[in-house]
């Protein structure tokens, strides 16, 4: 399976600062524009206590059914291992019925380990979170300001729902800043950790 790691640090400010830091930011990276998208993250019920073990989600970037990923992730050692593969709608509402048979035998090792897990440890979908976003791609990774962090009220049954009602879960008038920067260790150690190649930047960074 392909994997990315990442070290992440977060931090709530408010938007006075907010607006300085984006300044400071476009001038310093002069060729670089941020990019503005809405994210909703469907995850599925596992185990939330430990944070070595995988979260599953089912992700959708600006509601097209283009660019609709499953994502699994976990942490070991401070550092997020992450793997992505694109879905169509057609098979992502298939998983959200429970229809999961076909991803036992897929090409893609990440829906046969979904497969897995999911058969194993009963997953189940739950809450969809909505994230208004603005990152930069920077010279050492990536700056995402998260202006808005909303619960779906419903449930997954309104992931794709535009108009779906909504509850704020980030304070007024505060921004969650996000800061990654890959791991970058040689081929060689990456196929002896993963025995696989590393996931490509597009993907790894897709959202």
């Amino acid at each position: 399976m392909q994997y990315t790691m990442y070290y992440e640090e977060q931090q709530k400010i408010d938007y006075d600062e907010y607006g300085r830091l984006k300044q400071q930011l476009l001038q310093k990276e002069e060729n670089q524009k941020f990019e503005k998208y809405t994210l909703r993250k469907l995850k599925f019920r596992g185990d939330v206590s430990n944070e070595a073990v995988p979260h599953y989600y089912l992700c959708v970037k600006n509601q097209d059914e283009d660019t609709i990923y499953l994502e699994k992730k976990y942490m070991q050692m401070h550092i997020w291992h992450r793997a992505c593969a694109k879905l169509s709608r057609t098979d992502c509402d298939r998983i959200l019925r429970g229809d999961i048979e076909w991803m036992k035998d897929s090409k893609e090792a990440l829906f046969q380990d979904f497969y897995l897990q999911a058969t194993l440890n009963h997953l189940s979908p739950g809450n969809v979170i909505e994230y208004q976003k603005e990152r930069l791609k920077c010279k050492e990774g990536y700056v995402a300001f998260v202006k808005k962090v909303r619960c779906v009220v419903g449930g997954w049954g309104n992931l794709f729902w535009p108009e779906a009602m909504t509850i704020q879960c980030l304070e007024e008038n505060k921004v969650l800043t996000v800061y990654k920067k890959r791991v970058n260790l040689p081929n060689t150690i990456w196929e002896m950790m993963q025995g696989t190649a590393i996931l490509s930047e597009d993907m790894a960074f897709a959202f």
